[in-house]
Order: C-alpha cells, then structure tokens, then sequence
C-alpha cells in the first residue's frame, strides 16, 4: 500500500503540486522533496495478471448486474437478488470467495450460486464470460406493463434501425460521405442490432 501511494502521488505531483507535497512529507521518504524524484515506472514483478483477470471477472459480473437493474428500471434503494451459474470451477470458487464484494457493488438484497444451468423462474438473464447471470423480478414490477414498455421500445430502435440501413443502401450516400462516418454508422447499426436482440430476450423472459 506503502509502494503504490508514493508512487501515486509522484505521478500526479506535477498536476496537484502542494497537496502531494505535504502528503509525501509525510511519509518515509529520501530527498528534501517530492518535486526532486524520478517519475514512477512499471514494476513488472509487481503485476499480477491472474489477481488483474479475477478482478476484471468481478468487475464484469457487477456491471451486468448493474444493466439487469436499469433495463427495468429499478429505483437505487431497491435491492434485488441475483443467481449466478459459473460453467467453470474456478469460477464458481472467484465468486464464492467474492460474494459479499459482489452484493454490496452491485446493490443486491442476496446473491446465489446455482449449482445447474437451468434458469429460476421469473427472471431476466445475461451473460457475463461463462457465467450467466439472473435477476429475480417478481414482486418488482407489473410484467404485463413492463413488456409492453419493452415492445415500444423495440418499435423505436427498429424504426431507427430501418432508416439507417436505408441511409447505407443509398449508393450516393456511402459515395460522399466521410469515411468515418460511414463506419460510424455501421457500428450503430450493429449496436442496434445487439440492443434489438437483448430486448426481445428479456421481452421472452417476461412470463
């Protein structure tokens, strides 16, 4: 902790100069000042890339959580559980050790490990790597209203879908326009498309 302190406040001493001064004053230290030290570099024995890949897991699996709670619009204090089933050992041993890490990032009332692949009743699903993630909705929210709320919302991505794919197939278009706005829209296009293909997943699993 001591290492990656110092090496921090060398890092941003240059753009908040008095403060890490009179932080690295107060540590043990060589020298008369901070401003008089080398910049930091990488330490190679120092990374660990197995710790990086877990925490990038964990980070992942909260983050998907997170969508699950926002595509249906849940208020923030509303806590929700979520059933996780990783395909891998070690896996189901990262999440298991991180469990509580898990709830409390990711703002959940419990979080489970399912031991088959089968998914729980009333839920809505993704997937994170090889762990498939659900969000247990009832008592949350109206179903009925909520699938029809997620009906107009594929209307509207679809029509938008529609008249960018219109805009590609014009000739003149693809002809004239910026190269970089010509992909832009390709890759809209196909965030569209993953988006279009999440709502009807979640619209099927309204039930």
């Amino acid at each position: 902790m001591y290492k990656v302190l110092e090496k921090f406040l060398r890092a941003l001493h240059p753009f908040m100069p008095f403060v890490t001064e009179e932080i690295w004053q107060r540590l043990p230290h060589e020298g008369e000042s901070i401003m008089t030290q080398a910049q930091p570099h990488i330490q190679e024995q120092m990374v660990d890339k197995k710790l990086e890949r877990e925490a990038e897991s964990i980070f992942s699996i909260v983050k998907e959580a997170r969508n699950l709670r926002s595509y249906i619009e849940l208020k923030p204090e509303q806590r929700v559980t979520v059933s996780l089933y990783p395909h891998t050992k070690p896996k189901h041993k990262l999440i298991e050790n991180n469990a509580d890490l898990i709830a409390n990032l990711a703002k959940l009332e419990s979080l489970k490990i399912l031991e088959s692949g089968a998914r729980p009743a009333a839920t809505i699903s993704t997937v994170s790597e090889d762990i498939d993630i659900y969000l247990h909705f009832s008592g949350l929210l109206d179903v009925d209203k909520e699938r029809n709320k997620i009906k107009g919302k594929i209307e509207e991505l679809e029509k938008i879908r529609n008249t960018k794919e219109q805009r590609m197939k014009n000739p003149e278009f693809v002809k004239r326009a910026p190269k970089e706005i010509v992909e832009k829209e390709r890759e809209s296009i196909e965030d569209l498309k993953n988006s279009l293909k999440r709502l009807e997943r979640m619209r099927n699993e309204l039930l």
